[in-house]
């Protein structure tokens, strides 16, 4: 038979139990209370229309969330489902205000004239064969599908590539130039690259279409 202090120990902890282990620096607590308040934090997260951000802001919502553990009162009124809510929504709302702005900057940088950009620029100068979609394996019809793909793109995106794949200019580096995060920078690249595939595809198609149409 178990001693009255081996039962009490076997007992589930209420929340407040777990807060106060936390604020102390439980670990065990701490995952608890995480793996608890997990649906929240991706809930909020996730809500945000540009999914692209979804991790950057999930982070910043987790950096609250131990934050309102270490401020939340365990001997107040406010229940911590309440308070951590609060926290969680005013957090994540000025979170996507803040990268709303970045975008608008971004947007701005991306749609500016560079310098150089008039200056003639085919895709088939621009990738080195390989199998993947990024790279596209270039041969004698494919050459001419992919400068008309390149040159449907839009002007930054076109000089974005070329300075990327041309002129070896890591992200970073092109991130500084044009005053964005390494990350933005990422997605800027990826975005071009979506965009190049899809013209491709069409132009492609297209041929396949006139060629059945011949037959």
């Amino acid at each position: 038979m178990l001693n009255p202090v081996t039962n009490h120990l076997l007992q589930p902890l209420s929340e407040r139990n777990y807060l106060a282990l936390a604020k102390q620096g439980n670990q065990k607590a701490l995952k608890q209370l995480c793996h608890q308040y997990e649906g929240l934090i991706r809930k909020y997260a996730h809500i945000t229309a540009v999914h692209c951000e979804s991790d950057d802001i999930e982070s910043l919502l987790w950096e609250l969330f131990i934050r309102a553990i270490k401020e939340y009162d365990t001997e107040g009124t406010v229940p911590f489902s309440g308070f951590v809510q609060s926290r969680i929504r005013y957090g994540q709302y000025n979170a996507f205000k803040k990268l709303r702005r970045q975008w608008q900057h971004e947007s701005f940088i991306m749609n500016t004239p560079t310098e150089g950009e008039d200056s003639a620029m085919t895709f088939e100068d621009l990738l080195t064969p390989t199998q993947s979609a990024e790279d596209t394996v270039i041969n004698a019809q494919n050459k001419r599908w992919i400068k008309e793909a390149f040159q449907k793109l839009a002007k930054p995106q076109q000089q974005l590539l070329f300075d990327y794949y041309i002129q070896d200019k890591p992200l970073a580096a092109l991130a500084r130039q044009y005053g964005i995060s390494r990350q933005a920078m990422q997605q800027h690249k990826n975005r071009a690259l979506t965009a190049l595939t899809v013209f491709y595809n069409e132009i492609s198609n297209n041929f396949g279409n006139e060629v059945t149409c011949n037959e």
